[in-house]
């Protein structure tokens, strides 16, 4: 399981789940570890986008990537939108 702080925001080990974790395997490959940046606005050799399903401040939000794989993003999404984006571009840091 991936989880991850942010002090910013006051979240302390926020657990990545609902696919999100299958997701972010992609980028760990062997490691336990991965660096990503995401954006609602295109990021410049993205590796993934993540296209809207549905939403809900209280329940988070349902996106799928190219693949169509669903990654569920919890209500801490919301810390970084003020509402859900309907397109989330994501890149590999770690490259």
């Amino acid at each position: 399981m991936f989880a991850f702080d942010d002090p910013v925001t006051g979240l302390i080990r926020e657990p990545f789940i609902g696919g999100a974790n299958r997701f972010l395997d992609k980028f760990a490959g062997n490691s336990n570890s991965c660096v990503i940046s995401f954006s609602a606005n295109k990021i410049p050799g993205y590796d993934v986008k993540l296209e809207l399903q549905d939403t809900d401040r209280l329940a988070g939000s349902n996106y799928d990537d190219q693949d169509g794989q669903n990654v569920w993003l919890c209500p801490a999404l919301f810390k970084y939108f003020a509402d859900a984006p309907k397109t989330i571009y994501v890149k590999d840091m770690g490259k």
